[in-house]
């Protein structure tokens, strides 16, 4: 397989500007937060910025015959922020939203095209935290989203002068959603309320019977297991 698990960092320059929407809701967050004087109890805003690796097994498994294959593990990125809700069986509740992106890798090149294929997923789900404080500032959820996914199969052009998406071969959106577990451990160095988030989640949407090259390649569904690594803010 050539060129295998190659990372284009350019793929995630588009998300780029949610990154920063949500970047500056946090900043109005945190200072309504501050200008209530909230002094005590669990952080009332939580934001968290992650890179990761998935497993996307169907994706693998699509009948692409001569033409190549994708590669089943990718990368992601993803960026939440939560708001605390309420107590909740000896923990804390928070409701908020997710945001991400996903992406693999092939050695596919259809007639016509330049480069080589890759088949991506961006989703945007409402979720629910359930988080358990312990000492010293680490904390441990339990979490749940569902919301609209959209997956695509396209043409990613590589040239001297940059890079974009070519032809597009399929997408589709379908409702979907993901359970996963995170932890929180205080980086002290970084300043108080910041910690390293590390998460596993487990995402599930159904896009049906893929038909692309003049072919059925078989169905594209989940589930799809990601483990992410980044920085949690609290205020």
């Amino acid at each position: 397989m050539k060129n295998a698990s190659k990372i284009h960092p350019t793929q995630f320059y588009w998300l780029l500007p949610a990154l920063l929407l949500t970047t500056g809701l946090v900043a109005y967050s945190r200072s309504m937060a501050e200008a209530t004087e909230i002094k005590s109890g669990p952080p009332p805003w939580t934001a968290s910025v992650s890179i990761g690796v998935q497993q996307w097994s169907a994706l693998g498994d699509l009948d692409t015959g001569s033409l190549g294959e994708f590669e089943s593990t990718g990368y992601n990125i993803s960026d939440s922020v939560h708001r605390h809700w309420r107590e909740f069986a000896g923990g804390d509740l928070y409701f908020g939203a997710d945001l991400g992106y996903m992406v693999h890798d092939s050695d596919i090149t259809v007639p016509g095209d330049i480069d080589e294929l890759m088949a991506d997923i961006l989703f945007l789900t409402p979720s629910l935290r359930w988080s358990v404080n312990k000492r010293r500032g680490r904390r441990f959820s339990v979490e749940a989203g569902a919301g609209i996914y959209w997956s695509a199969i396209s043409e990613f052009i590589e040239t001297d002068y940059g890079s974009g998406w070519g032809s597009r071969h399929y997408e589709e959106s379908a409702p979907g959603g993901y359970l996963g577990l995170s932890a929180d451990l205080p980086v002290f160095f970084l300043g108080q309320g910041w910690s390293l988030n590390l998460a596993g989640r487990i995402h599930y949407a159904s896009f049906g019977e893929v038909d692309a090259f003049n072919r059925k390649l078989g169905s594209l569904d989940g589930p799809i297991t990601t483990l992410q690594f980044g920085l949690t803010h609290e205020w």
